[in-house]
């Protein structure tokens, strides 16, 4: 899976490749394809037996919290880099949502979704183990936007806003995540984990969606069982959807891998306080089962005539479907 990860052709792997030359100078090699005699992976179902908590070094590192730009006032126009501008992404984003890759790891991915000036944005997170954990924001024919966050052994709701030249519409833009070895020499990619991520006013004041809740922790299919999963929302969105990805764990660094199987939308959004209570009986959106270990992931927006807000949270229960 890894494999196919990085040699899809998609805008997906320019946007990073790009962001990595030109953003962020000391950050050179944040996801080597893995060798196969060194690696093995694994279910994440091991990740819940110890709780999730992740070139030289040439230039100073900004503070904890503290934006850096491009480097040296360099601009990226990345619709440049994608050879032309995709004509329906607000349409993707205001019916589809923020949008993730089909399969990717928590240590090192990208998220497009609407950015705006001044937006605050939240990342939930906990890591393991000393870090270099980047947030980098972009959109085209602007400067692109760095932050360093804390990353002390324990989880952190860490709120922090868009810089002002973004301009004062939402519009298309990248959300780059990157938790990476804090040491002198080559930078390595380390096991981090992300529970929310969020943009706009009425998607931050904490996390507007919460209490993802497993009824049950095992869903046996041969029982054709199902298992009850729900909920909550603290603000209104126009539209939801419920992924369940397929989680593993690339041995030795212990990345965690999420791969798509299934999504299913909430007809009608969501209002604020409600709560969202569903089954799911284990199918992939091929209508085969899907064996292994699963997480719930909220996707929850408002659309471009409501704000554009966004919000995406996974749970901190897992799945197991046998």
């Amino acid at each position: 899976m890894i494999a196919s990860i990085c040699c899809r052709p998609k805008p997906w792997l320019l946007f990073l490749v790009a962001i990595w030359i030109f953003s962020c100078k000391p950050v050179c090699q944040a996801l080597p394809i893995p060798s196969p005699q060194a690696t093995q992976r694994t279910d994440t179902s091991t990740v819940q037996q110890t709780p999730p908590s992740t070139g030289k070094q040439q230039e100073p590192l900004p503070r904890p919290g503290e934006s850096v730009g491009g480097g040296g006032g360099f601009s990226v126009d990345l619709t440049g880099l994608f050879g032309h501008k995709e004509p329906d992404i607000e349409k993707t984003l205001d019916k589809k949502g923020p949008q993730f890759p089909d399969a990717f790891t928590m240590s090192s991915f990208g998220v497009q979704g609407y950015v705006k000036g001044n937006w605050p944005v939240v990342l939930e997170y906990e890591v393991e183990e000393p870090a270099l954990i980047l947030v980098t924001i972009a959109a085209p024919g602007v400067e692109t936007a760095s932050y360093r966050l804390d990353s002390t052994k324990q989880r952190h709701l860490t709120i922090f806003h868009i810089p002002a030249r973004f301009g004062a519409k939402p519009v298309p833009g990248w959300y780059l995540i990157r938790a990476l070895s804090d040491n002198v020499g080559e930078l390595k990619p380390v096991h981090f984990h992300i529970f929310a991520l969020g943009a706009g006013e009425k998607a931050v004041g904490s996390v507007t969606i919460d209490q993802l809740i497993f009824q049950q922790q095992l869903l046996n299919t041969q029982q054709k069982q199902k298992v009850g999963y729900s909920f909550h929302s603290l603000s209104d969105f126009d539209e939801v959807e419920v992924a369940f990805p397929k989680g593993s764990m690339l041995l030795p660094d212990r990345l965690i891998i999420q791969e798509k199987v299934k999504v299913e939308s909430i007809s009608g959004g969501v209002e604020r306080d409600a709560v969202v209570q569903r089954t799911w009986d284990g199918k992939a959106d091929n209508g085969k089962f899907s064996p292994g270990t699963h997480y719930m992931v909220v996707r929850a927006w408002r659309g471009l005539r409501s704000g554009a807000d966004w919000v995406t949270v996974w749970s901190t229960q897992v799945l197991r479907v046998e």
